[in-house]
Formats: C-alpha cells, structure tokens, sequence
C-alpha cells in the first residue's frame, strides 16, 4: 500500500493537520443527529444529466465528524490510533519520528470486517473522520469516511442497507483530496446521489515543475451503478454538461494575448480526456502550448494517465462502445440457454420475459403453476473477463425446487460475429453451502464468490461453516483466468467474514 506523503508541502500539512487534530472528538449521539435527510428530486425515471445546478450540493466535510465509537444496526464502528513511522524521501533530514495517526475500522459480533487506513500520514499525524447520509434515496445507510492530510486524502462510502458492502473506493481509483474536496450532489435528478472527486497524482509532476497551486486537478464524477452495487467514473455519462465548462475554459485559454500557464493547459486537456475527448484534448495542448519540450510533456502526461485507474475505465468502456453494442444488445431475458448445468435430460431451454415455466415434475397431479419448477433470470453483469478488451455477459439464474434451497446458475457469454457465444455454465449451491454472493469482472479476470470456507466451481461447492445454510460465517473468493479457450483457476481462493445472510449481491435491471 503506497504511503501518501508529501513532502515538499510539509510546511502546509503541519498548519493544517494541526489544525484538525486539536479538535475534540464527538458523542456519537450528536453525530447521529446530523443525519441529513435527502432532497426532494425528480422522478427516477429521468437519468439524463440537466445541465443546471442541482437542488444541494454538499461538501463531505458538512456530513462527518470526529467520534471515538459509533453504532449502527448491529455493527461498531470505532476510530483506532497507532504509531506509524513516514515513508518519505531520502533527503528529507533529520528523519520524521513515528507519529500517532488514526484509522477507523468496522466491527460486527466482535469481529473487524474491514479497516479503513490508506496510510495518509503527515509528521503531525491525520484526520480520519465519518458520518452517515442517505446517498442512495432511502434510509441513512450510507456511512462516508476521509482520511485525510493537507491537500491530499482518500475517501470511501459504506452501505449497510443489505448487510455491509463498500460501494465508493477512493483508494482503489486513486481519486481524492481532503474532505471538502469530495461534493455530494444530484447532477441527473433521479433521486441517487453521483460523488464528485479531483485526481491528485499530478502532483509533483516532472519533478515539481508546476507549484502546488497551478498543479491540475481532474475532477471524476461518480455515478451508483445498480447492477455492480458501486460507485463508478462517469465523466462521459455527463459529457454534455461538462464539455460546456471545457469549451468555455478553452475559449478563454486562446483569447489571451500571452502563453496560458502550462498548468492551465494541461487541466483543460485533461478535462477532455476524461469526457472521452482525448484527441480535442491533444490537439487543444498542441495548439496552445508553446514550449519547446511540449513532446515530452505531452508523454509525461500519457504516462501518467496509462497506469490510471480512471483513465483506463473510462477508455475500456469507450472501446467497448464504439465496437457496437456488442454483448449488451442481447436480450437474455428473451434467450435459449444451454440446460447443461441445470437438466441432464434436455439440451436447451428458453426464457421468456425472464422466466421459463420449468419441467413438469414426475407424478404431480396438482395445477400447472404448481407442478412446474421455474426458472429466472435474477441478475446479469459486464466486464472483460478474457482480456481481450472486449466486455464479456455474466448471467445468473435461478431455479424454484419448492423447498428452502436457492441455488443458482452462472452463464459467461462473449460475443462473436455479433451474435453471443457460451462461455462457462456453472451451478452454485445453496446460501452458506457454497451459494453465490456474486460474480463479476475485476483486472480482466473473472471472479465468483461462494457462501462457505473453501467452496468453489467444480469444487467442492457444498464447503460449508457448520452454521446452518441459512447463516454462512465465511465467503470464498476465487479469481478465474481465459487461458486457451477455458477458464482457470488464478492463485489462491481469498477466505474471509461473511456479515450477510447468504444473500445473491446482485441486481437485474431491464436494459433501457
């Protein structure tokens, strides 16, 4: 985990970190108390960005708060301090001595499910701080967290809604700053909140040529995605509102009679890059930057944005896009699948509106509804998991065998000649006797995850807890590779807590 300090700025974090730190922790009473409620909005049903400002706009910083422990339904959240020894550059002497810092962690029946500490650190310590708001337009489930030094910070959101999931990972696309720098606000109208963050890895770029304050700082809006259960970049999605700031920035940047500060240029390139405009991006800094090294300024900056996570979101999506609709023009509610992983005496089967009546069962005399089993479409995701670039299709059914099992199905489909080809068919097991959790893409892999220690595909799939298929104390996370035309097994199945109640994590949404 890399640590975030920064070292020419240490005169500024020690003003600022000081600061914060000589505050005094809160009850948890008074910071439940500072709930917000959410704002009235328009119907859900109009997801199309307006362009205007939107009804509230919120600051994090406004939401949360200092506190020692907090408690929530049945989890504690708790903020730990420790001593860390700083992670800075070799020249910086006399060496920084280990500092207190602070970190939060999550509790659940006594057992820490996750902790949150990106290592954000400066010799006066951090802040670490969080408050719960309803993000997603219904109860206050949603618990933000910054840690956070002068100028630089990572934030996360948690939803305890349906047990515990981090739905917002700052640390995990690089994003973020302090927590005035993260904005709250509903830029589409559809009652769901989209969080607004600056990419701050800029900094000390080309060896500190630009100062701290003529440094550029992307903002990335993110916007909840249903299906996938998290927040993700959405900059394109708000293209045409964005492009409207940019083009005037741009106008303006040409207007003036001498060079524009390289800073300045840089950020109105970068604002297009992230809107999906990469080549008006380059061409504007072509047209604009004077500098006899602008080639290797203009590398510099690719370079930076290959290895970015944002970066690389975005551009993948994009490619997927212009290759066609591709795996998302298939209408896997009204689809023939392969039978093999739920019948053995039948070929294929078809669903219509999501759901196929089911075989009739042997000897059953009662109505045709309940002499049937049916199966459902209940949730279906994107991404690549082969790593050829192109998105792949993971759909889950299920099968109703008038009992109290719940298994599930998975079905991996690519697309070829435009027309879906299978993949895998698998069968998952019942709740906490290897039932699924959830499937989804993740660093070109494909990745399943069971209810119970040690269950996997084609694997022991029933590795239970002992618990009761109802209560699965532990989640197996196994990570899938295309490797000649077939999927395999990559490293070592991750086991850890489950806080849930052997629920599927996924959602179906009708295409639009």
């Amino acid at each position: 985990m890399v640590k975030r300090v920064i070292a020419v700025v240490m005169g500024i974090v020690f003003v600022a970190v000081l600061s914060a730190l000589v505050s005094q922790s809160r009850n948890a009473e008074i910071l439940e108390a500072k709930l917000i409620a959410p704002v009235e909005t328009a119907s859900p049903t109009n997801t199309k960005p307006n362009c205007g400002r939107p009804k509230q706009e919120i600051q994090a910083e406004a939401i949360i708060e200092s506190f020692d422990r907090l408690t929530h339904h049945d989890y504690l959240i708790q903020t730990r301090y420790k001593m860390a020894k700083l992670d800075v550059p070799p020249e910086y002497q006399p060496p920084p001595k280990p500092v207190k810092v602070s970190y939060l962690v999550v509790k659940r029946a006594s057992k820490v499910i996750r902790k949150f500490d990106a290592e954000v650190y400066s010799p006066v310590g951090n802040n670490t701080e969080a408050g719960f708001f309803s993000l997603l337009g219904h109860q206050s489930d949603q618990l933000i967290i910054s840690q956070d030094i002068s100028r630089t910070g990572v934030q996360w959101v948690a939803d305890f809604s349906r047990g515990f999931k981090i739905i917002f990972d700052g640390q995990k696309f690089q994003v973020g700053r302090e927590a005035n720098d993260m904005t709250i606000s509903d830029l589409d109208a559809d009652g769901i909140y989209e969080i607004t963050v600056p990419i701050t890895n800029f900094y000390g770029f080309e060896g500190w040529r630009l100062t701290t304050s003529d440094t550029p700082l992307p903002d990335i809006i993110f916007r909840y995605d249903p299906i996938q259960r998290e927040y993700l970049p959405a900059n394109p999605h708000f293209k045409e509102c964005l492009l409207k700031n940019i083009e005037e920035a741009d106008k303006n940047a040409r207007a003036i009679n001498e060079q524009p500060s390289l800073g300045r240029l840089m950020s109105i390139a970068l604002d297009y890059v992230f809107v999906g405009e990469e080549q008006r991006g380059w061409t504007f800094f072509e047209e604009t930057c004077t500098l006899p090294d602008k080639d290797r300024i203009k590398a510099d900056i690719k370079k930076e944005l290959k290895s970015h996570p944002v970066y690389r979101y975005v551009y993948h999506n994009l490619t997927s896009n212009k290759q066609g609709a591709g795996i998302r023009a298939v209408d896997f509610a009204n689809y023939s699948y392969s039978a093999a992983a739920i019948y053995t005496n039948r070929k294929t089967f078809t669903l219509e509106d999501g759901t196929y009546e089911g075989q009739l069962i042997p000897g059953c005399k009662g109505s045709a509804s309940d002499c049937h089993e049916p199966v459902s479409l209940v949730a279906r995701t994107y991404g690549d998991v082969t790593g050829d670039g192109v998105e792949e299709a993971m759909v889950v059914l299920t099968k109703s065998i008038r009992g109290s099992a719940i298994p599930y199905y998975i079905y991996v489909f690519g697309i070829e000649k435009e027309r879906p080809k299978l993949l895998w068919t698998v069968a998952t097991g019942d709740r906490a006797e290897g039932g699924l959790r959830k499937v989804y893409s993740e660093n070109d892999e494909l990745v399943i995850e069971l209810y119970g220690n040690g269950a996997r595909v084609n694997g022991d799939v029933f590795a239970g807890d002992g618990n009761g298929a109802c209560c699965p104390l532990s989640i197996t996370r196994t990570r899938y590779r295309w490797v000649q035309n077939h999927f395999a097994q990559h490293g070592k199945s991750e086991i850890f807590p489950s806080s849930g109640g052997g629920d599927l994590e996924m959602e179906y949404r009708k295409p639009d």
